[in-house]
Order: C-alpha cells, then structure tokens, then sequence
C-alpha cells in the first residue's frame, strides 16, 4: 500500500491558520483576570491546534492510499433467444435455445471461482434482464448485439451461444474494434432437418367478387420430410379448398394450383396449411397468411349525356381501358328518345342496375323523374355541363338544387389539390402517381358550388371545383367546370390526371369499397413476434370528414383470455389515432376497437390480428457456422461445435483465467473523517471548560 498526503488550497489555508493564530495570540497575551503564563499558554496552544485543524480542513488537507488487489477476468456469455433457436433438431428433442442456457449456466457455475462470468440473452440487440425462459425475439442481428457491448475490460472474452443465423446480417466488423477475443459455440445441426414448408404464395392481392382467385402454392421438402399430403386453405376455421398432394422422389420442389371463389366484398385472410401428420422441423412455416380484397364485380357505370360535347368524349376516351368498370353511354336519339350511344339500341332506365351514376347533362325531351326511375345502387357524379344548360331537377334525397348558372363561366389557369384530397380515396391513385393539377392547362369553371359543406378536393382561385359529400346514405361528386377535355391534350401528366380523376371519382361514387367510419390498421399485414407493434385508427362522421375529438380504446384476446387493452392517442401528423400493442408470441388473436365520438355516438369494431415470427427466422433452418466461424477466427478466439460432448472442456484451454492485478486509488478529505472533526469539536470544548474554570467565560 502507497499512502501520502496532498492539500489543495495551502495558500487559503496558510491565511486562515495566521488569522486566527494573531486573534489568538492577542487574545491571551493578557487576560482577564490575569493569569499565570503557564495557563494562559494551555489556553492558547489549545485554540491555536483547533485553529490549525480548521485551516487544513478548508484547505482541503487528504491522503490518498493506492491499494493493489488481484481480480479474476471478465467472461460475458451472450445466448441466443431468436425464434430460430426455438426449434429442436430431433423430434421429441429440446429446443437449442434449452440447450445454449444450459451450456451457459454450467460455464457460469464451473468457472466462477475463475472468472466474472455474466449471462445475457440477445437477438436483434442486447436484451435488458435476466434470460428469458423461451424465445423471445424476432430476429437475429450479432452485430448489433456485440456493438451494444460496454467497452472492454483488460483480459475480458465474450462467448457467443448461438445457431449461427445471423438473419438481420448487420456488419460485425465494428464490433471487433474492442480488442477482446470472441469465442463461439454452435448449438443445432448444420445438416438440413426434415422440413416441409410453403415456400412461396402467388395470388392477386384485389379479386372481383365471384370471379375465380388463381391461386398457387409452391412446396419445398428438405431432409427426410413428408413426401404426400394435403394443402388447405381456409378462412377463420372454415375450409375453402382441400387437395391431396404427393411429391416425386427425386423431386424437392412442387407446384400446386388451388384455385377458388371468395364472394363476399371486403377483407379476407386466408391460411394456407401443409397437413401431412408426420412429424415436421418447422412447423411455423407449414403455414402461412394470405391477405387480399375483394370487391364487387365489373361496376355498371351509366353516363347520361343529353347534349355530348368534347368533356364527354374525354371522359369516355379516357375511361376506355377501365376492365372493373362496365360503362353505359346514354344519350338521345332523333326524337329525343333515350339510346344506348353504343349499339344504337333503345334504352329503358329501369332494365338493369345501376352502381354510378355520371350526370353530363339531360336532355329537354327526356321524362322529368328520369333520375327517379333509375335502378340507381351506388352514388352521382356531377359534371360542369349539367350545371351550365337548362335547369336540372333532382331527386329531394340528394340534397342539391342546381339550376342555370348565374354567371357564364369563366377561364381558370391554375388548379390545385384541395384540402382534403390527401386523405379521400377518390384521388388516391393520381396522389400516388405524383401528379400536380397545376400542369393542366386552361379550363372554365362555373360560378358556385351547389355541393355545400362537401370535402373540397380540387380548388382554383379561392372556389371549390371538385367537391364530394355522402348525404343520406349516397355518395355526391359535383365538378363544377367544364372544358377539362383540353386535359388529355396537355403533354405529360394531363391524359393520365383526367384518367386517374374520373376513374376514382366513379369507383368512389359506386361505392366499390364500401367504406367503415371507424377503421384500424397496422404496420404490414402481420405484426412480428416479440416486437411491440403499433396500430392506427381512424374516425370518420357521417360525411366521411375525418372525426377529431374521439377517445378510443382497444383490447386483445386470446379466445376468452383478455391479454392486454389500452387507449388510443391522437395524431395530430395524420388526423387520426395511434396506439401501442405489447410484443406478443406468434399466434393469432382477436382485436377489438371501441370508439365514442364527441356526440355521444358508440362505434366498434372486430378484427383479427395476425403476430407472425419472421419468416427468414424459419426459412433456413439448419444451423450456419459462417457467421460465428469467421467472428471467432478474426478476433482471436475459438469456434467450437457442439455435438453431444463436453464442449466447455474444449474451450477452457484457451481462456485466460489469470488474475488481473488492479490498483485502487482512495482518496479522503481530512472534514470527510468523523473522528478528526469530533477532535476539533472536543479542542474547543476543552478550551471553553477550561475558561470557565478560570472563570473567563
């Protein structure tokens, strides 16, 4: 042990000390009554140590000690917990990740009086705590683990237990800045176990209804696995098709057509399954989840132009090659009787149904309640040229009035996107084409907008021009321009705008995706396993305006078991409502949404959540030497396999366990001891007994 003493301020305390001992010396060179030398020295010499104590104290008077000890070296072993290491290589057999805890748990326990072995869990990073007792991540990243490392201590070794399926392939070269030797041992068999999967799914993601889902199923077989089997597909425990399958012997690969009928509109998850009743490595990717939509068939769209101009040879022209939607130009013949402009053929309004309906202009020899009489299903689309002829009557339930024009129309240069057509389906497609109303040319608009109160999606100076709104249960679109055929002649973007434009204004109109006023998505089609996830809602009323001000809540189940609920929060970004689920184990649960809106009004809503361990988790399953073979070779440590021996016993050679020599340096203030500051206490309090003894006090 080396000690020695320092003091930081010996200029202040030197001051102080000489202050107090002139106050102390005046003090006592006479004294009151007057008393011997020899006292009144005892008293002097007591004030002048507690004065000397004092000064050293403020001066900051210490004494360091540096003390040298032996430690043992640092051993951190980092265990695998991704989902690949949830599966065992033998039937029957343990998990890997049983495995690598229990190789862990016995280093700790056979080398503890050696070594500072600690124990920590990882997969698309370090994870905080104690090992979890199962597979708790979706992803392997040894990078990112090892780089999540404090820095080293001297002799400090890692020892990776691991399969080697390093899924995220991070770059580990970062991680071998440290210095420290990296040891690996591989859990798993490198060999391809016997494994059936579904290696590849291939199915429109949008089917019309009743038409025929060409679906097909692509079946690899690894190792010894099943040869024959069945593949089914079904939809929340309901089987849609069954087929037997059964592959050659010297084949690996299997392609199976399943086609089939989804008739019902809207969402659809679909599981696809691999039965065979053998045993299997992988069972997670005997199955997969398959979403896709479907709407209604090919929408019957009628046009009703009573007076075609050039805007209605646009608006058919552009619409030409629209295969979901069936459109039926009426228009009138030589009297003024109503024909079908395509075949020339007479035309009854009550014959078939209509989806839409795309108002161009009525004809004066056409019946008044015409609109009335018509099979009508789904919404209007209005355009400038029934808003500019003779006075247009409508039926009451739509809620407009629109007669001759006020004032002639008048030339606009410049559209722009409204304020609401970020979030309306209508004008999606030409949002995601990137397409800006601004590079059209010169068009005329007409003076007001009968559609008051509507969502404004296109705007010119100041006006609304395109305008929607659902009024009793049908959709309205009112355009209030006309001459947009120049559009298509605009280079660039004008064609392919009028064909976006009018293509999902009438999609829209005739409600092919019927819309839900409360609506929940989530990050991709499934969220992963052992990851938080986050959900999205959204509120609308009955106009189908986003709904700010609504509080919603949200719960998970697992059958009847509640797992976890909690509230949505509001997202000023998106206008909508976020919310955070817990990381969940693969399955599939039941999420439901409660929602009350500032009125009053309650909605809900029922879903089915898919929680997925990634697939590149699952997709190779036997274990891989590349990844920890070159970690340990280029860090200088050791790569050992584990196969059924005692693998701790190969690699205790090559540890260092050498004790490490580590000088500790204390340093303490003398006002930091309890004793010294009681002396200067008891000085001064010899003093004081002292002076009232001699009666001075």
């Amino acid at each position: 042990m080396i000690a020695g003493l320092t003091l930081d301020r010996p200029l202040p305390a030197l001051l102080v000390f000489l202050a107090l001992a002139v106050w102390t010396l005046r003090i006592y060179a006479r004294t009151q009554p007057p008393l011997p030398l020899a006292r009144r020295a005892w008293l002097a010499g007591l004030r002048l140590a507690a004065s000397l104590l004092l000064a050293l104290m403020l001066g900051g008077l210490g004494w360091t000690r540096t003390a040298t000890h032996r430690e043992p070296p640092r051993l951190r072993i980092l265990v695998d917990a991704s989902a690949s290491m949830g599966r065992a290589d033998a039937v029957g057999g343990a998990a890997r990740y049983d495995r690598a805890r229990a190789l862990a748990v016995e280093a700790e326990r056979r080398w503890r009086d050696r070594l500072d072995v600690s124990i920590q869990a990882f997969g698309a990073g370090l994870l905080a705590g104690e090992p979890p007792a199962t597979p708790a991540a979706g992803a392997t990243d040894l990078g990112a683990a090892l780089a999540e490392l404090p820095p080293p201590v001297e002799g400090e070794a890692v020892l990776l237990v691991s399969d080697g399926r390093d899924t995220e392939g991070a770059l580990w070269a970062s991680s071998l800045a440290s210095g420290r030797p990296l040891h690996a041992i591989l859990v798993g068999d490198t060999l391809p176990p016997a494994d059936l999967r579904v290696d590849r799914v291939e199915a429109l993601p949008v089917l019309r209804q009743g038409t025929r889902l060409p679906l097909t199923v692509e079946i690899l077989c690894q190792g010894a696995a099943a040869r024959q089997g069945t593949l089914r597909v079904s939809e929340g425990g309901a089987t849609l098709v069954e087929r037997p399958w059964r592959l050659p012997a010297d084949e690996q690969r299997l392609r199976l057509e399943a086609p089939l009928i989804l008739d019902a509109p809207g969402q659809h998850l679909l599981a696809i399954e691999l039965l065979t009743g053998e045993a299997d490595a992988v069972p997670e990717n005997d199955r997969v989840l398959l979403p896709l939509r479907v709407v209604e068939g090919r929408l019957r769209i009628l046009i009703l132009a009573g007076r075609p101009d050039w805007d209605l040879a646009a608006l058919a022209h552009g619409l030409r090659g629209e295969a979901a939607l069936e459109l039926r130009l009426v228009g009138a013949g030589p009297r003024g009787e109503l024909r079908d402009l395509a075949t020339g053929a007479a035309w009854d309004p009550a014959a078939e149904p209509i989806h839409g309906l795309c108002l161009h202009s009525l004809h004066p020899a056409w019946p008044s309640d015409l609109l009335e009489r018509l099979d009508l299903q789904g919404g209007v689309l209005l355009l400038g040229g029934a808003l500019t002829g003779p006075a247009v009557h409508l039926p009451p339930a739509w809620g407009l009035s629109v007669g001759r024009a006020a004032a002639p129309p008048r030339p606009e240069r410049e559209i722009r996107w409204g304020p609401d057509a970020a979030r309306h389906p209508a004008v999606r497609g030409a949002l995601a084409a990137g397409l800006d109303p601004r590079a059209l040319g010169p068009w005329e608009s007409i003076q007001g907008q009968p559609l008051d109160g509507g969502r404004a999606l296109l705007t010119s100076g100041g006006r609304t021009v395109l305008a929607t709104a659902e009024r009793g249960g049908r959709r309205l679109a009112v355009l209030a321009g006309r001459g947009f055929w120049r559009w298509s002649l605009q280079p660039g973007d004008g064609a392919l705008l009028l064909q976006e434009l009018m293509s999902g204004l009438l999609r829209w109109v005739a409600r092919e995706d019927p819309p839900a006023r409360l609506s929940v998505t989530w990050e991709g089609e499934a969220l992963s396993a052992g990851q938080p996830g986050h959900i999205r809602a959204e509120l609308f009323d009955e106009d189908f305006a986003p709904l700010p001000g609504g509080i919603l809540r949200w719960e998970l189940r697992e059958g009847r078991s509640l797992l976890a609920a909690g509230d949505f929060e509001p997202d000023a970004e998106s206008g909508g409502y976020r919310g955070r689920l817990p990381a969940l184990p693969g399955g599939r649960y039941q999420l439901g949404v409660t929602a009350r809106t500032p009125a009053g009004e309650s909605l809900t809503l029922e879903r089915e959540l898919p929680v997925l361990t990634p697939d590149r988790e699952f997709r190779r399953p036997a274990a891989a030497t590349d990844a920890l073979r070159w970690l340990a070779a280029v860090s200088g440590g050791r790569f050992l396999v584990d196969a059924g021996g005692d693998v701790l016993a190969e690699l205790a050679p090559v540890l260092d366990t050498s004790p490490r020599l580590r000088r500790r340096t204390v340093s303490t203030r003398l006002w930091q001891e309890p004793a010294l500051f009681l002396l200067l206490l008891g000085v001064l309090a010899a003093e004081w007994a002292l002076r009232k003894r001699l009666g001075m006090v």
